[in-house]
């Protein structure tokens, strides 16, 4: 009940414009998630924008976009371009086990469980340092959310390693949460699909049968 009066009565946020700067690896996994993008070359996200920095993205003025109110997610950055791009920020690289998070109340992480911050391997990530967690933290700042996730889906190779694809699943969903939390768009094929009746399939069973008793 209190579910479909939430439905009833909640409010959708507007889709914000993303931005994205960064390696092949990030964009691949913003299409892959059906993220209406486009590059960051060269002017400032507006207010109404979420930016998403992969790894190799260029020297941007964080400061500035956060006081213009663009949200922002840092997905997987390796140590050189945290402290590149986020000076007052500390992490060293190294290998770790995933670990509960002690406070998921935060907006921008609606809708996670410990779940998705669970992993069958101890990957190679730059670990946050001073937090509560090493691979995810979430800071406010006006009305801009920036949100570090050190660990992405490209950090499970589960072609050469197929016990890590749950760990691997679990990842990118955590990840397309975030971008929801953070305005991010996204398409999605259900909507389509319900509203089409499937068409039940015919199999011609009048013929060929061969039986042997049991």
């Amino acid at each position: 009940r209190r579910l479909v009066a939430y439905l009833g009565e909640a409010k959708a946020e507007p889709p914000r414009k993303v931005y994205y700067a960064g390696g092949k690896e990030g964009s691949d996994l913003l299409s892959a998630l059906r993220v209406t993008w486009q590059p960051l070359a060269g002017e400032a996200p507006a207010a109404a924008s979420t930016l998403v920095l992969g790894p190799g993205a260029p020297d941007l003025k964080i400061d500035a976009v956060q006081a213009a109110g663009a949200n922002v997610l840092a997905l997987g950055l390796p140590e050189g371009d945290l402290k590149r791009l986020f000076p007052a920020t500390k992490a060293s690289t190294g290998s770790d086990v995933s670990r509960l998070h002690p406070d998921i109340s935060p907006a921008a992480f609606n809708g996670l469980s410990q779940a998705e911050l669970h992993w069958r391997t101890k990957p190679k990530f730059a670990m946050l340092e001073g937090g509560t967690s090493p691979s995810l933290r979430a800071e406010t700042r006006g009305a801009s959310t920036l949100v570090y996730c050190q660990v992405a889906p490209w950090h499970f190779d589960y072609v050469k390693k197929p016990y890590l694809k749950p760990s691997y699943r679990r990842n990118t969903f955590l990840v397309s949460r975030l971008l929801a939390n953070l305005g991010a768009p996204a398409a999605s094929p259900f909507l389509a699909r319900a509203s089409t009746p499937s068409q039940a399939p015919v199999l011609d069973l009048s013929q060929g049968w061969v039986g042997q008793e049991d």
